[in-house]
Parts: structure tokens; sequence; C-alpha cells
């Protein structure tokens, strides 16, 4: 099993994956549609219509890659160990495009990314930042962030160029 960095899941391979992302605010949430790829390859797309329901797959034309297809690749899907349906690996799928596009953008800047999430999957604020390059400046970011506020249980995390790594613990 593979896990990928920015959502921890574990997948038996990464030849499904996004390709591109559209999503619009409304007031009632954000809805997202993401186009899914098997290789080169689109197959289909992740959609949600952000009013809180799950996230959900619609098969491409000439059943190259079927529900029954994604259903099979999400049954051998393990987030920390426990199973995940098939709108769990669409947003973690999501979550990894995004992320994975976010840093590319703050890195050509010299930037990086913070991000608080809870139960250690759903990122819930993500803010680019200029590295800490001292113990100092790693002090006074950790300072700000106690003022930010989020969901009880959040933590932060700072993307190092490799790995999430824990810049605060779990608020209470």
């Amino acid at each position: 099993m593979i896990e990928l960095p920015h959502s921890g899941l574990s997948v038996p391979h990464t030849d499904l994956h996004v390709v591109s992302l559209r999503e619009a605010m409304h007031s009632y949430g954000v809805s997202f549609t993401a186009v899914l790829a098997v290789g080169q390859r689109v197959v289909g797309a992740a959609e949600n219509d952000g009013r809180g329901g799950p996230t959900i797959f619609q098969p491409g034309a000439g059943n190259v890659f079927t529900w029954r297809d994604m259903e099979a690749f999400a049954a051998q899907c393990r987030h920390g160990g426990e199973p995940v349906d098939v709108g769990g690996v669409l947003d973690c799928l999501v979550d990894e495009y995004d992320l994975a596009r976010r840093l590319a953008t703050a890195a050509e800047l010299g930037r990086t990314l913070i991000r608080a999430v809870v139960m250690d999957r759903f990122p819930v604020n993500v803010v680019e930042v200029d590295p800490p390059a001292t113990d100092a400046q790693r002090a006074a970011l950790i300072a700000h962030l106690a003022d930010v506020p989020v969901p009880d249980g959040a933590r932060w995390e700072i993307w190092d160029g490799h790995r999430w790594s824990p810049l605060t613990s779990q608020t209470p």
C-alpha cells in the first residue's frame, strides 16, 4: 500500500488521481467537481454539491472505469488502518490534488503551507506562510496560531517539503 502525503489515505496504487478541480463558493458551502483519471485517461468526476452530503463518483463515457471499479478501488483503501467508503476516498484524492497544487504555488514563492487538521485527516484551515528559519521564528508562528480560532481537537501542522510535521498539539 502507498500512503498519500496530504490525506494519509493508503491506496493500492496511484494510477487513479485528480487532474483538475473546479470549486464554487455558495452561501451554504463550497461545491466542487474534480476530473479523475487513471493514468493519462480521464475516467469520470468526483462531485460534491457543498450541502454536507457525500462526494459522489460520476463515471465518464465509455465504461472505462465504472462504479464497480471505483467501489473495488475504495475497498482496498485504508485510512488509519480502517476501511474508507467511496466518498471518503474521493475527498482524499481531491485534498491530495488541491494541497499539492497549493504547495507548488507556495514553493515557487519560497513559501510553504500550514494547516489545521481534525481527526488526523480533515484540513479545516490552510494558510501560506514564510517557512520559519529559526527557533524564534517558529515560536512566533506558534504564538500567532494560538489566536486563530480552530475547532476543538484541531492541531496545526507545517509542510517541511517532504511531510506534514506538527506545529502545535491538539486544542482541548
